[in-house]
């Protein structure tokens, strides 16, 4: 997912979807050698510039799923910013193997 941010700087502090009971924002970064995941508080999204949320990267970690996702699969998420309204996405599920995202949102 690919997030332009608005006319200032905001910040992306939560997601949610009837998909999953929990979410969280979390940041992949390699330490010694190992890809270690960890939980982050906001991810910053800068005035007029891209913010992209992939694996391995920065991304939205669903959680609680009562049943597994499907490629080709489409949900509504519902982004939560610290000082825009929030933004509802519609979310494909994509292969894991599936390179960069091709929509923005």
């Amino acid at each position: 997912m690919v997030i332009t941010g608005g006319s200032r700087d905001d910040r992306l502090v939560g997601a949610s979807t009837g998909r999953a009971s929990m979410t969280h924002l979390h940041d992949v970064a390699e330490e010694g050698g190992v890809a270690r995941m960890r939980a982050v508080e906001a991810v910053a999204i800068p005035a007029r510039q891209k913010v992209t949320l992939a694996p391995k990267g920065l991304h939205v970690m669903l959680m609680g799923l009562e049943a597994p996702l499907v490629a080709d699969e489409e949900f509504t998420l519902t982004l939560q910013f610290a000082e825009s309204p929030p933004q509802a996405v519609k979310v494909r599920v994509r292969p894991a193997a599936a390179e960069q995202p091709s929509q923005q949102h």
